[in-house]
């Protein structure tokens, strides 16, 4: 039996254990820190009875640590059985971060599904790397463009319904050839439809430029209503413009009357 110093820190081997070189009160003075010992146990016994098979997993202790294992048979040049290595890492920081990254873009998703925005997010290589289903909805994209993965055709889908895709298309790159800039005006389809869009930048805290979030939202029945308010108060003005004429000219009339 042979450990490093690194293993004797990470697994808390007391030195009485390591003075001894006994192999039992090595797995003795382990066994407390396991969260399923069970399995850790049949593990060992499945591996010295295959004296072929390697493996590399994650074990988790009690005390909340997560190590790396990995296990290979020692060979010697013509193939005799030696026993075994067994490597541990510390990988604790690592799964923490990774479940809180997990969690932050749990909580993202989840923000731009209840958006009512549809959400169209662009790398710095011009490829579409995430949007919502609102997103999928408002361009009416087909289920066989998304399910392609590829963001030409998801382009393509969108410029097909534009009345001017050539000013979404060079708006757009001049927005990643300024990536201080932002972007918001309305633009028009095909289908007489009308799409408020807003474009920024995404950037990492340390100023990093990882490309365009573009917002897009159905304005068409505001800008209707608000045809309509022009229309109607267009209507009064020129009603207003009517009575007063009739006002101008009775007034006239009386005076003329009163002359006669």
């Amino acid at each position: 039996l042979s450990c490093n110093q690194r293993f004797v820190e990470l697994w808390e081997i007391p030195q009485s254990v390591i003075d001894s070189g006994d192999e039992q009160q090595y797995l003795a003075s382990m066994v407390d820190k396991f969260t399923n010992l069970g399995e850790f146990i049949n593990e060992v016994e499945n591996l010295y009875n295959d004296v072929e098979k390697s493996v590399r997993d994650e074990i988790d202790l009690g005390d909340g640590r997560t190590f790396e294992r990995y296990c290979a048979p020692i060979n010697s040049v013509r193939g005799e059985y030696f026993g075994r290595v067994w490597y541990f890492r510390d990988i604790t920081e690592r799964k923490q971060a990774e479940q809180s990254l997990l969690r932050t873009n749990s909580v993202l998703k989840a923000q731009q599904e209840a958006s009512i925005d549809g959400i169209l997010v662009v790398d710095e290589y011009r490829e579409s790397i995430s949007y919502n289903q609102r997103f999928i909805d408002l361009w009416q994209i087909p289920q066989s463009t998304i399910e392609t993965g590829k963001h030409e055709a998801i382009f393509a889908s969108i410029l097909d319904k534009l009345e001017n895709p050539e000013e979404f298309v060079s708006t757009l790159e001049y927005l990643f050839e300024h990536p201080s800039e932002s972007c918001r005006n309305e633009i028009y389809l095909k289908n007489e439809k009308t799409l408020e869009r807003y474009i920024a930048s995404v950037l990492s805290l340390g100023g990093d430029n990882y490309g365009k979030i573009l917002y897009f939202r159905d304005i068409t029945e505001r800008k209707q209503v608000e045809a309509k308010l022009r229309e109607q108060t267009q209507e009064l003005e020129n009603a207003l413009q009517k009575l007063q004429h009739t006002q101008v000219q009775l007034i006239q009339s009386e005076k003329m009357s009163s002359l006669g």
